[in-house]
């Protein structure tokens, strides 16, 4: 993800963000990119790649791990960080979330893929 513009003043622009700059985790995930759909053999599926869970996390509870690629919560579509942070950023503490994940799944010599929905508590 490439930053595209910062307002003065802005979140952005007080984290030290510049026209230009590359991000590449938000919150410790990573964006989804062709290279790395590509590289998980995702294909063309979008949304938001796992790059790790916090041990102890409600992710972890829900047993999501890295690797997976969250495509949904509460079934709207998630294929940008600042997508999935509309969803989250009005609920409260407690609230509960349905994500729909995909993962890869290795079968000898071909890979299926796998869709889950978790529930998982809000903190």
């Amino acid at each position: 993800m490439q930053v595209l513009s910062a307002q003065d003043e802005s979140p952005a622009a007080k984290a030290g963000l510049h026209v230009g700059d590359s991000i590449l985790q938000v919150n410790g995930k990573v964006p989804m990119t062709p290279q790395l759909a590509q590289q998980f053999a995702f294909g063309t599926m979008e949304g938001l790649l796992v790059g790790e869970v916090d041990r102890g996390s409600p992710a972890a509870a829900a047993e999501i791990d890295g690797g997976m690629l969250l495509t949904s919560i509460d079934g709207q579509v998630t294929t940008s960080i600042v997508a999935a942070a509309k969803i989250l950023s009005p609920r409260k503490k407690d609230d509960k979330a349905k994500l729909n994940v995909v993962f890869p799944r290795q079968r000898g010599p071909f890979i299926e893929f796998r869709q889950a929905t978790v529930e998982l508590t809000l903190q």
